[in-house]
């Protein structure tokens, strides 16, 4: 059994088998603030983290795009939106952003298809 502290509340976790690393989002819905960190699966310790301006919602590794997608939101009452957003894992440089009508709650990816799906507060799912 393996733990690890985060600073705030998580809000998903996906773990990178190939990479022996887990991914872990944290953050506030208030402060629309979250951390991104990668974790090395064996020993605990971080292998990077990035502050990240929206809420994460979601995470996922995708082994074949050697990536992490997560899905995002703000809250405010008059300016909801989401995204997807595509990471490399090592350097979690940001790769493709697309943008959501609405806040992402869920995230995954079709390997059959090369494809990621999303799902927003506002009942739809896009592929």
């Amino acid at each position: 059994r393996r733990e690890v502290r985060c600073e705030s509340a998580v809000t998903a976790v996906a773990y990178a088998p190939s990479l022996r690393a887990m991914v872990s989002a944290e953050g506030s819905m208030v402060k629309e603030m979250s951390k991104v960190t990668v974790w090395d699966a064996g020993s605990g310790a971080k292998r990077t983290e990035m502050n990240y301006g929206n809420f994460l919602c979601a995470v996922i590794f995708v082994p074949e795009l050697h990536a992490i997608v997560s899905g995002d939101g703000t809250f405010m009452k008059d300016k909801e939106s989401g995204r997807v957003v595509v990471w490399d894992i090592d350097t979690l440089e940001q790769h493709l952003k697309l943008k959501c009508d609405q806040p992402v709650n869920s995230v995954a990816y079709m390997a059959d298809r090369r494809a990621i799906v999303s799902v927003d507060r506002g009942n739809a799912v896009i592929v």
